[in-house]
């Protein structure tokens, strides 16, 4: 997946929200607001995918990155302690730096993210309110920056 298609990804999530505040209706503010929240959800796997395999492939022999940019094809609910876990698997000190600059509120939007998108992928729970998707996927890019500035 490519940084185009992250940025599209990022501009559809951008008109969801935007949507659900000008809906009328509070039963399709909520269903846009959790529509924003899977899809904030993905943008967390893909830009992991973007961003680590492009790291991959400025650093490693081709085969090796291919490897590697395969195997993160399988990355999903990519909450802190897996992107941490990945960043790990390259080099401790990426993990740190990592965790250091998201901080706890970086933490929380993305595990929350992630979470509510389970929950309303499987039928559970009653969705999210507009105002936390919004701080959510405000943190969430905050943090999305923070990993492709250590990854660059």
């Amino acid at each position: 997946m490519s940084d185009i298609r992250l940025q599209a990804l990022k501009e559809q999530i951008q008109r969801v929200l935007e949507q659900a505040a000008n809906a009328s209706e509070p039963e399709a503010k909520a269903n846009l607001s959790s529509l924003a929240c899977v899809l904030t959800s993905a943008l967390v796997e893909v830009a992991c995918r973007v961003y680590v395999g492009n790291y991959a492939q400025k650093r490693a022999d081709t085969s090796v990155s291919t490897y590697v940019c395969t195997r993160l094809y399988f990355f999903q609910n990519g909450k802190t302690d897996d992107i941490t876990k990945l960043l790990r698997d390259f080099s401790s000190e990426l993990a740190v730096k990592f965790t250091n600059s998201i901080g706890e509120q970086g933490k929380d939007a993305v595990d929350s993210v992630v979470s509510k998108k389970n929950e309303i992928v499987h039928g559970k729970g009653a969705g999210i309110g507009l105002d936390t998707m919004k701080r959510y996927h405000k943190d969430v890019l905050s943090a999305l920056d923070k990993l492709r500035d250590l990854l660059a």
